[in-house]
């Protein structure tokens, strides 16, 4: 809990672009959109593909996240995304690597930034709930696995606790879902075939 609330909004890998994706959820953006952008050198247009997601929650996105090489977060950088306010303006976030990723390991941060809005909390903060609300999916995934192998636990304990497949799922970033999503998947498979089908087929689906 302490990494997903100590981290730089941003600062995990492509966040800015998965907070995007989750955000579009609570608009209906189960797939994204198409978009169409002008090439500055050659003034011609081309096809790319976006989410749409809220002005606010994209502008907070970025804010903690200082261009150039890592940094330390500097007071007046956390000042400017604190003072962020809700909008009611939404713009496509061009993310084509990002949107064709699979929506329903989005939901735990989309359902964070929700329910923060409707309680009146900043969208710095809503970010931040919707990180936990992703950590406690990955918690949540990864302790089944845990309870639910039949062996491999200490293979698929080590996995869940890599530090990198931590700092993951303490993020937006929809790879901590995916990786516990697997090692949930991989434990129902250690199952007994003959007595135990039902644990066996959900392992499948």
């Amino acid at each position: 809990f302490r990494i997903a609330l100590v981290t730089p909004m941003g600062q995990v890998a492509d966040e800015p672009a998965h907070i995007a994706r989750a955000d579009g959820l609570i608009y209906g953006q189960l797939f994204g959109r198409r978009v169409q952008l002008r090439d500055p050198a050659t003034n011609e247009m081309f096809p790319d593909s976006g989410v749409l997601a809220n002005d606010a929650i994209m502008t907070t996105a970025g804010t903690e996240l200082a261009p150039g090489p890592p940094r330390k977060l500097s007071a007046a950088r956390l000042a400017r995304a604190r003072a962020v306010r809700w909008s009611k303006h939404l713009w496509v976030d061009v993310c084509p690597n990002t949107v064709q990723y699979f929506p329903l390991f989005y939901l735990p941060g989309a359902a964070g930034i929700a329910l923060a809005h409707v309680a009146g909390l900043s969208p710095l903060a809503a970010l931040f709930a919707g990180r936990l609300c992703m950590l406690c999916g990955y918690l949540a995934m990864g302790f089944a696995a845990l309870r639910v192998a039949g062996w491999g636990r200490g293979v698929l304990f080590s996995l869940l606790l890599l530090p990198m497949t931590i700092s993951l799922g303490a993020s937006f970033n929809q790879d901590g879902q995916l990786i516990a999503a697997t090692a949930l998947a991989c434990a129902l498979l250690t199952r007994d075939p003959g007595a135990e089908r039902v644990m066996r087929w959900s392992g499948v689906a």
